[in-house]
């Protein structure tokens, strides 16, 4: 259905839009961001319980990360479960004639990339937590390693 054709009473047509696939897309959407959103929360109080109890070990930290990345693992999959749901509404819309208008591609690929970005800050900060815990790493040592080689042989340089 076209909205510049005109009908008897010289009024354009009224587009009627398919309401429930963008209200699933929208749901698609919205639970990796909330996941991600609920494991920074969550590594957010493990640092501070970190901070008040000083003596805590390695293990303590590497249990506080695994409860974090709980609800992000939940998330991206109960959304990977309704993005297959979403594929097969629209798989059907796209074969069965419908009196609806679907939503543009572009709104499920740039909703769904956009979607990922609280996921993957998440990931980022666990993987810097890691990497700044694992020995011999330049971000855990704050390169004091070169700084301690560069002493040993007389010379500082900066």
């Amino acid at each position: 259905m076209d909205a510049s054709v005109l009908n008897t009473d010289n009024v354009p047509a009224r587009i009627k839009v398919s309401i429930i696939t963008r209200l699933v897309g929208v749901l698609v959407y919205t639970i990796p961001a909330i996941g991600a959103a609920l494991g920074s929360l969550l590594l957010i109080n493990m640092f501070r319980l970190l901070r008040a109890n000083e003596v805590a070990g390695i293990s303590a930290l590497m249990k506080g990360m695994n409860e974090a990345s709980l609800p992000v693992i939940i998330s991206l999959y109960l959304a990977a479960f309704f993005g297959i749901a979403l594929i097969i509404v629209l798989v059907i819309r796209m074969i069965v004639k419908t009196k609806t208008a679907s939503p543009p591609f572009w709104f499920f690929v740039v909703g769904g990339l956009l979607s990922l970005v609280p996921a993957a800050v998440f990931w980022k900060s666990q993987l810097l937590v890691l990497d700044a815990i694992s020995p011999g790493s330049s971000i855990g040592s704050g390169h004091m390693s070169w700084l301690r080689q560069s002493s040993l042989n007389g010379s500082f340089v900066a």
